[in-house]
């Protein structure tokens, strides 16, 4: 069982437009509390839920409440428009 004040920290990449929440990096790196999930990394990242379409952890699409682990690489991409 995870203790209180156990870390995990994940990769983040954000596409395009979402840089904006990293401060125009495409890679960083968040410490969450352990048995944190995707909706937690959203709520620390700041995102608006509009911003949010499709997310990937480890090359694999996720649900918000995708429970995240320790090392896991989350990526971040905008709807994309075409026709």
């Amino acid at each position: 069982m995870a203790g209180v004040d156990e870390k995990i920290r994940v990769k983040v990449v954000l596409q395009a437009g979402l840089r904006k929440y990293a401060k125009g990096e495409r890679e960083s790196e968040v410490a969450l509390a352990a048995g944190a999930t995707l909706n937690d990394l959203i709520q620390a990242l700041d995102m608006g839920k509009e911003d949010v379409w499709v997310v990937g952890v480890n090359g694999v699409l996720a649900r918000r409440d995708s429970r995240l682990g320790d090392g896991d690489r989350v990526e971040f991409y905008e709807p994309i428009a075409g026709g």
